[in-house]
């Protein structure tokens, strides 16, 4: 079977209707199974419409304010059964519960803000992490880029490095990947052009659970044409995973070794340092420790038996 084709952008307004064919248009070119929409621009009293034969089923944020709204649409024929949703007041995020092709999946769409994004966007993955199940995709616009000398032309960094270590890692709590990242550790690509500045950074991402990767088929990042950000896109093959019973162990033999131990209790050092903040809740902090510091086990690990 074809991959799930997943794509993200970041439209700069839809309420002219020659742009919004230009998005439908798109997404028949495309193949687009799911699409994660930002900045629509719909205001609460007049959402458009979008209903074609190809995608006729929609859940939108919007807000007073045109400068904002995000939403999800999904493919006619796609055999997803919505179970719940949840829509920020704001226009701010969408998230979708469901099942798909016998799997638990949730969906999630956020636009952060301009300003306070690391803050914003953890206060909504703790949002998330009491809404999702299983398979989580979450993609969007988040007004920041999470590694600075490759996503940025810039020469100064916009947010200080703690700050991103600190969305980072809750991300990595969450246990999703940059899927683009992940099959371009050192590319250098953008999704938006700042011409006030004459700077390209990328700003827009889709993540997909860690079990998933070995699921991905592609991941790619368009050209700036329908607005002034880029269309990311991911495939993955998801009417093919199986969800594994599989206990994670701890290798004993790494704490052993001295220079190992030592390694290991500085990273949760600085975790709890990072993130001693009232604006995280004790839970979601343990929780996010054990995700952050099994990754960091299972890395030393390989570099272990590749240096053996």
């Amino acid at each position: 079977m074809d991959p799930l084709k997943i794509l993200s952008i970041n439209v700069n307004g839809l309420n002219v209707p020659q742009k919004r064919s230009r998005v439908l248009q798109m997404l028949r070119t495309e193949r687009v199974d799911l699409l994660f929409l930002q900045e629509s621009h719909f205001r609460h009293t007049r959402v458009p419409a979008l209903f074609t034969k190809n995608f006729s089923t929609w859940v939108h944020s919007t807000h007073l304010l045109a400068s904002r709204g995000v939403s999800i649409g999904i493919r006619s024929g796609l055999p997803l059964q919505i179970h719940s949703q949840s829509v920020d007041p704001s226009g701010r995020f969408v998230f979708i519960k469901g099942s798909l092709y016998g799997n638990w999946v949730t969906l999630a769409n956020i636009y952060a803000p301009n300003h306070n994004q690391v803050n914003w966007i953890v206060g909504t993955l703790q949002n998330l992490h009491s809404f999702r199940e299983r398979i989580l995709i979450l993609g969007g616009d988040f007004n920041l880029v999470l590694d600075h000398p490759l996503d940025s032309t810039s020469t100064l960094p916009r947010h200080s490095a703690p700050q991103v270590r600190r969305l980072r890692s809750a991300l990595a709590a969450h246990q999703v990947s940059d899927v683009w990242r992940v099959l371009n550790p050192k590319g250098k690509d953008y999704t938006f052009y700042s011409a006030f500045h004459g700077i390209y950074q990328r700003l827009d991402y889709l993540f997909v659970s860690n079990h998933l990767l070995e699921r991905v088929k592609s991941a790619s990042i368009g050209l700036i044409t329908v607005s002034d950000h880029a269309p990311t896109s991911v495939g993955l093959h998801l009417q093919e995973t199986i969800l594994r019973s599989w206990t994670w162990r701890l290798n004993e033999t790494l704490l052993e070794n001295d220079l190992h131990r030592s390694q290991i209790e500085n990273k949760l050092t600085m975790f709890f340092e990072l993130n001693n903040n009232s604006q995280i809740s004790t839970p979601i902090r343990w929780e996010a420790h054990k995700a952050y510091i099994r990754g960091e086990l299972f890395a030393l690990g390989t570099w272990v038996r590749r240096r053996r």
